[in-house]
């Protein structure tokens, strides 16, 4: 074993987690430092319950870390234990999909969402199988070319389910472009978190 990253404080993902949910770690962890109990907490936000409850969400979260590799041309795009993201991004939606597009449009690198992420990607199961910062448009990009949950799933090692749900936004884009946009088809659109900036451009169409 290696220890990569040892931290006597909150990490980035501690602050993140308590927007998301509500929950004020660090006050909580204060409050524990100083000799108090879960049970003689209260909960901020409902000031009835104590901190040892849990929060009760009805949306999903999704963080995606920020890259600028772009920037420079030397700079190494392979992702390995190291720290090379310059920050992070939140989504909230009431699906992981939406959550994600959501995410991928604060990246602010151009896109709205997958679908008008504008970069050409080569070889997208190079950087599939050989994690690179672009890997989730590599495996966009690879389920719109027809690849399978199950071909990804060997390359990346990652969850089926997460691929499954990558594989179902391709998949929405693939019906848009070679159907018509009805409103069934934009309602599932919107639930999956594409832009209305992605919508006009895949039909061609202006605000």
């Amino acid at each position: 074993y290696r220890v990569i990253e040892m931290n006597a404080r909150l990490s980035r993902s501690s602050a993140l987690a308590s927007k998301a949910t509500g929950y004020p770690l660090a006050f909580i962890a204060a409050k524990l430092a100083l000799g108090y109990r879960l049970h003689e907490i209260k909960n901020t936000v409902t000031q009835v319950t104590c901190a040892y409850f849990e929060p009760a969400l009805d949306y999903i979260v999704v963080k995606i870390p920020r890259w600028d590799t772009n920037k420079l041309k030397a700079a190494e795009r392979s992702i390995g234990s190291e720290m090379k993201s310059v920050g992070e991004v939140m989504g909230i939606g009431r699906s992981f999909a939406e959550a994600l597009q959501k995410a991928v449009g604060m990246l602010n690198i151009g896109a709205s969402c997958l679908s008008d992420y504008s970069e050409t990607i080569e070889h997208p199961k190079k950087e599939i199988q050989h994690a690179t910062d672009r890997r989730l448009f590599a495996l966009y990009q690879f389920f719109k070319q027809a690849g399978s949950v199950m071909q990804a799933r060997q390359l990346s090692q990652i969850d089926p389910w997460f691929l499954a749900h990558i594989h179902a936004i391709a998949q929405l884009e693939i019906q848009l472009v070679q159907g018509n946009l009805n409103q069934k088809l934009l309602r599932q659109l919107k639930q999956s978190g594409f832009s209305d900036q992605a919508i006009g451009q895949l039909k061609s169409k202006s605000a």
